[in-house]
């Protein structure tokens, strides 16, 4: 019996996903595979033969990881969306703004939600997904505003250079198989506001009231920084900073990833820690290590809204909830199984989140993290354990954390290393040293004191 399944699960599921992205087999052919692998599966059990029941679930995860995303990449969209109307001339195009505008350099991407297509004096509900790029840069959209444009769709096309990016896939992943283009942002027509969902125009007006706050208060380029690592939107940063982070291996600290979630729980942890520990009476009934786990959901949860819930912000809450959890169940040897389970309830709801770097690099460098740490932490504490006088305990302990930090950072980017290499084709000879000296600054001071003031504000 494996004493560990959901890893060698998570890697049939990976393989089904990876799969799906290079064959287009038939969806009648994938869920039988998922009902077989299941159903012998569930026999085997009964026979108490775990070996082969666990390789049957394996040949259901993998069939599952194929169907979730063969839906996606392949296929001819359904009757009635937008896609069926690329190439046929200029078009009316009705729809609601489903993200909030992309602003960079000059230009702006809006994201559409097709509500209403009239092509050749007839006019047809439609749906659907489009990404609509405007000639210059604009900030008269936001999320839920019904618009109405004339505009000529296109279904996005690739190079089959080898090793070039695959424009066409990117798109499809987001769910997008058709894109327009506006050269004037005057040529797009605000009809009424507020189509979206209610809570989330809620939380988008939130997010702008923070945005022009920031904007009004804080200095240029400064007040980019701040408003990437809170707001997540990373569009305004000059380029010349931008690539400043990615030459030196920082650029995660000014996304909104794991790092950026992890940091305000590990501050929320302790900080709510070290107020209940003032409680005489909370110290002798419950288990504080516990407790604090569970009050650390609230900041957490307050800052992935905050951060504006996009794909890559739930998948850090999501696997920054679970080691949490892990913790609020005594089941922090079981790290692994934790991590393997987010993995999983990510990938479920988004297959096409493998793709996404942000997952690449947060679950490597927590793969990494779990690897590498056990034994430099049983070692760390062994020799720390061994001072005998007051000042050399003082001392060792000093070294012992120094070292801990230093071996979590080395961790981390030894996980990441092979992704950076293979996305930003290159390897920074100062990437230890920069995280050391960057983490503190801006994952401990910075972001903690840009939380505060939202709050405040």
């Amino acid at each position: 019996m494996i004493e560990r399944p959901l890893p060698f699960l998570l890697a049939f599921f990976i393989g089904g996903i990876l799969t799906a992205t290079a064959f287009d087999i038939p969806p009648p052919w994938v869920l039988g595979a998922v009902a077989f692998g299941f159903v012998l599966s569930a026999a085997c059990l009964a026979r108490r033969r775990h070996t082969a029941a666990f390789i049957a679930a394996g040949i259901g995860f993998f069939a599952l990881g194929l169907f979730g995303l063969a839906s996606v990449l392949h296929g001819e969209p359904p009757p009635g969306h937008v896609a069926h109307w690329a190439e046929r001339g200029k078009i009316v195009l009705d729809g609601v703004v489903a993200d909030n505008p992309r602003v960079s350099g000059d230009r702006t991407a809006l994201v559409l939600e097709a509500a209403r297509v009239e092509c050749d004096g007839v006019s047809q509900v439609a749906g659907g997904r489009l990404l609509l790029s405007v000639g210059e840069t604009t900030r008269d959209f936001k999320y839920g505003d019904y618009v109405r444009t004339a505009v000529r769709l296109k279904r996005p096309r690739s190079f089959s250079n080898p090793g070039s990016f695959d424009y066409e896939r990117h798109l499809r992943l987001q769910g997008i198989r058709v894109r327009g283009f506006v050269d004037d942002p005057r040529k797009i027509v605000l009809i009424r506001e507020g189509q979206g969902a209610p809570w989330r125009q809620l939380l988008e007006g939130f997010r702008t009231g923070i945005r022009d706050r920031i904007r009004a208060q804080a200095p240029f380029p400064e007040g980019t920084l701040i408003q990437a690592m809170t707001l997540g939107e990373q569009s305004e940063i000059p380029r010349e900073i931008q690539d400043r982070f990615n030459r030196t291996g920082t650029s995660h600290i000014i996304a909104i990833s794991g790092f950026n979630i992890g940091i305000i729980a590990l501050i929320a942890f302790f900080v709510i820690r070290t107020l209940l520990k003032t409680s005489e009476y909370l110290l002798l009934r419950f288990n504080l290590q516990k407790l604090s786990a569970l009050f650390a959901f609230g900041p957490v949860v307050f800052y992935a809204f905050v951060a504006g819930l996009g794909m890559s912000t739930v998948r850090a809450l999501l696997m920054t909830l679970a080691l949490l959890m892990t913790i609020l169940m005594g089941r922090l040897r079981d790290l692994p199984n934790t991590l393997a389970l987010a993995a999983f309830a990510i990938l479920a709801v988004s297959p096409a989140a493998l793709f996404d770097i942000s997952f690449q690099l947060s679950f490597a460098a927590v793969a990494a993290i779990l690897l590498f740490m056990p034994g430099v932490t049983e070692r760390l504490t062994t020799w720390k354990n061994r001072a005998e006088g007051r000042a050399e305990r003082l001392s060792r302990k000093l070294i012992a954390n120094l070292a801990l930090f230093f071996a979590v950072s080395a961790a981390a980017t030894l996980g990441t290393l092979p992704f950076i290499v293979h996305y930003f084709n290159r390897v920074s000879n100062i990437t230890l040293v920069a995280n050391l000296l960057l983490v503190p600054i801006l994952g401990f001071v910075v972001l903690p004191l840009s939380m505060l003031l939202i709050l405040l504000a």
